[in-house]
């Protein structure tokens, strides 16, 4: 026979998600989705690692996380399947960008360009 771990209630998952996120506020709303959701372990797992990417984003890091969704509302919208977003500035695609960067548009460092072309690669 199969000894199966026994599987964390509903009421423990929740109290999982309710630790990892940032905004503990409105609780009862909070709950009312998770019940209505009805996760299992694995969605749970996927819940928390979102948590834990989406809490080092600019937008839950600035003013002190005033702009961190209520709980409920995160679970609502399935705030989990967001993708994280490249905040890092675009870099540029051409070394003509650059010269025109560094030197106004005119540039006798062609061997430079080479250089740098091949570094960026």
């Amino acid at each position: 026979m199969d000894a199966q771990a026994p599987q964390p209630t509903q009421d423990e998952m929740f109290n999982l998600f309710w630790r990892a996120y940032p905004k503990r506020t409105n609780k009862g709303d909070a709950r009312k989705a998770w019940e209505k959701l009805r996760p299992d372990a694995e969605l749970v797992q996927a819940i928390l690692i979102a948590i834990a990417w989406q809490r080092q984003t600019p937008q839950w890091a600035k003013d002190d996380g005033q702009y961190i969704p209520y709980p409920g509302s995160w679970i609502r919208g399935e705030r989990w399947l967001d993708e994280p977003v490249d905040t890092a500035p675009p870099k540029s695609e051409h070394w003509r960008d650059e010269c025109s960067r560094l030197h106004g548009g005119t540039c006798e460092h062609s061997s430079w360009h080479a250089v740098k072309k091949s570094q960026a690669s």
